[in-house]
C-alpha cells in the first residue's frame, strides 16, 4: 500500500511514472543521507567527497557536529526533487537507514517536512522493547531504531506532523 523513493537513484523517473498510477498508494520520500553515490549529495554533505556511512553520521550526530545547515539544504533539495518527480508532496517522510532519526538530524528533517505545504507523516520506529524480542528479526537494530525514535511522535506533533501507529522491525 505504500513505497518509499530515493529520489537521486538511477531510475527514480521510470518509477515515478509507475507508481503515480497506482490507486490508493501512499508514496514517500526515503532520504538519502547516507551511503549515497548522489553527486547532489556528496556535494552537499561531503565537499564533493564521499557521503558519510550511518556509522559515521551516527557518532558525529551523538557528539554534536553534525553540518546541519548542509543536513537541511540536502533535505530541502530532495523534498524539491520529489516534488518535481511526483507533482506533489511526498505522503511521508524517512530517511535511509533510519539517519532521520538521529540528534540534530531529526529536528532538521521535521522542521523542513513541518514547512511544505502538505504536510507529510514521519516515520518512527517506536516499539516496546519486549514486542521487539517476541517478533524475532534483527533485534539489535530494531531496538537501537525504538531507542532512538524515543519522543518522535511528541515533536513531530509539536510541529503539526503525524507519525506512523506501529513498526513491524527490521528484517
Amino acid at each position: 500500500s505504500a513505497a518509499s523513493v530515493m529520489v537521486d537513484e538511477p531510475h527514480a523517473e521510470q518509477g515515478a511514472y509507475a507508481l503515480m498510477g497506482l490507486p490508493d498508494f501512499q508514496i514517500g520520500l526515503h532520504l538519502a543521507l547516507v551511503d549515497s553515490t548522489a553527486a547532489e549529495v556528496r556535494e552537499t554533505l561531503a565537499g564533493s567527497g564521499v557521503a558519510p556511512t550511518i556509522d559515521r553520521l551516527t557518532l558525529e550526530a551523538f557528539r554534536g557536529r553534525v553540518p546541519l545547515a548542509a543536513i537541511e539544504a540536502e533535505v530541502t533539495r530532495q523534498f524539491d526533487a520529489f516534488e518535481r518527480l511526483f507533482g506533489r508532496p511526498p505522503d511521508f517522510v524517512d530517511a535511509h537507514q533510519h539517519a532521520h532519526l538521529l540528534p540534530g538530524i531529526r529536528g532538521v528533517v521535521l522542521d523542513v517536512a513541518a514547512r511544505r505545504r502538505s504536510t507529510p507523516w514521519v516515520r518512527s520506529c517506536e516499539d516496546d522493547f519486549l514486542a521487539i524480542a517476541a517478533r524475532g528479526g534483527d533485534r539489535l537494530r530494531s531496538w537501537r531504531s525504538a531507542w532512538l525514535s524515543r519522543g518522535l511522535r511528541r515533536e513531530a506533533l509539536a510541529r503539526g506532523l503525524r507519525t506512523n501507529d506501529g513498526f513491524a522491525g527490521l528484517y
